[in-house]
């Protein structure tokens, strides 16, 4: 079975997420160098499009065997929901945080508790999509989808979500506090008007911050989803998927791992304001306890692989640790 060849990348345009199909100015940012700005909106040349099929010819889709069509549809979707994704985190950004600075109705301290490095996590997935629209020549993909995401791992590019996904529960309460009544009238109707825009697709800030770790989760099936429908003798293609899915794997880890951290350092206060109001259990827990109790968080699986999974913190571990605390004064009291 032969292939187009690819052409000379100079002679091919780059799909763009913007506004008006064009760039636009960027904003002086200390974690983004580009001196450009992606917009929420687009209009690049797969607008529209929804389905591979649709973007090559026929008699070139009838020259590909079942498998290799196969193939191909996967590596669209993979470009196709990256693209969908920048759009999200540009809302994010456009929408929430633009015009809640704007609005001057909270802090600069809150808009960083909120939006945390937005920015550099935008500027990581900018680059992994430039780079995977690049890859289809005539709508074919010859070469491997998987060296981009190795090449991105291994330069340590998605580091960024070590920070914005510990933030995301943070984030979330502070919202939540935000919006509580008579706390702060101008937020709550800012929220509303964010909210109420096109797009967002009804969708709230919490929502759009939660797509960060939604995102890196989903990007293991897909890999493995095109090494699935990739010819068995392609060995230097098999390598290098199973590369970017264990680069993927490890990396998910290192983010759980954050957001545990986090969790517990916020939570240890909590506790200890407990053990306040809780004499009897002084006698029965000492710090390490106490600690081990910050650990003992409600736990859900997500989604990762047919046989693998992450474990992620659930965010009922407030209230899960608060009734483990309770029995055990309660064990206290009744030994005593």
């Amino acid at each position: 079975m032969s292939f187009l060849r690819r052409g000379s990348q100079s002679k091919k345009l780059r799909q763009k997420v913007t506004s008006t199909g064009k760039l636009l100015p960027s904003r002086s940012s200390s974690s983004i160098s580009e001196s450009r700005r992606i917009s929420f909106t687009s209009t690049a040349s797969t607008e529209g499009v929804q389905r591979w099929d649709d973007t090559v010819s026929p008699r070139l889709l009838a020259s590909l065997s079942s498998r290799e069509q196969q193939r191909q549809r996967v590596i669209f979707e993979v470009i196709k929901t990256e693209k969908d994704y920048l759009r999200d985190l540009c809302v994010i950004r456009d929408i929430f945080r633009d015009q809640l600075v704007a609005s001057k109705c909270v802090t600069g301290d809150i808009v960083n508790n909120l939006f945390s490095n937005l920015d550099e996590v935008i500027a990581t997935n900018e680059e992994l999509y430039e780079r995977l629209a690049t890859l289809p020549y005539n709508g074919i993909v010859t070469g491997c989808v998987a060296d981009v995401f190795v090449d991105l791992f291994q330069r340590n590019r998605f580091h960024s979500y070590l920070e914005f996904c510990a933030n995301q529960l943070p984030a979330s309460e502070q919202h939540a506090q935000l919006m509580q009544p008579g706390v702060n009238a101008s937020y709550v109707d800012l929220m509303a008007q964010c909210t109420s825009k096109s797009e967002t697709r009804g969708f709230d800030l919490p929502a759009y911050l939660l797509k960060g770790m939604q995102r890196l989760l989903k990007y293991h099936p897909l890999l493995q989803q095109v090494k699935k429908r990739t010819a068995e003798d392609r060995h230097a293609a098999h390598a290098v998927l199973d590369e970017a899915m264990r680069l993927v794997e490890q990396h998910g880890l290192v983010v759980n791992e954050q957001v545990r951290a986090r969790e517990n350092a916020r939570r240890l206060p909590q506790i200890q304001r407990l053990l306040v109001r809780e004499p009897s259990m002084k006698l029965l827990m000492g710090r390490k306890e106490v600690e081990h109790l910050c650990t003992r968080t409600h736990k859900c699986t997500c989604l990762h692989t047919q046989s693998r999974a992450y474990t992620c913190l659930h965010t009922r571990a407030h209230t899960h640790t608060h009734t483990v605390v309770r029995s055990h004064a309660r064990c206290g009291r009744a030994a005593g």
